[in-house]
């Protein structure tokens, strides 16, 4: 077994033994911080909204991790938002 301390809240997580912390992904159990090969990974955020017409939004917001305020915010219709996380799965899933 092997610790890792978070990049944000400073908790300590004891994880088996596998490939180093600057080689994997972590997510810390306290704060739920995501650490990205050794880097600390932005939070995202999406909510679907509204406006007062009733046309249906996305609403992405990227976010500090350690002070969870917002760093970029995007309002993207629907139809952009499934094309956009169509092609970040396709990054990822062969």
């Amino acid at each position: 077994m092997s610790e890792i301390t978070c990049l944000a809240c400073s908790h300590r997580a004891k994880v088996e033994a596998g490939p180093p912390f600057t080689e994997s992904i972590f997510v810390c159990n306290e704060c739920g911080a995501r650490m990205v090969y050794g880097e600390l990974a932005p939070r995202v955020v999406v909510e679907p909204r509204t406006d007062p017409l009733g046309r249906a939004w996305v609403r992405v917001r990227f976010q500090d991790a350690r002070t969870q305020r917002d760093m970029y915010t995007a309002d993207l219709d629907p139809q952009h938002a499934a094309m956009l996380a169509k092609a970040q799965l396709s990054l990822v899933i062969p």
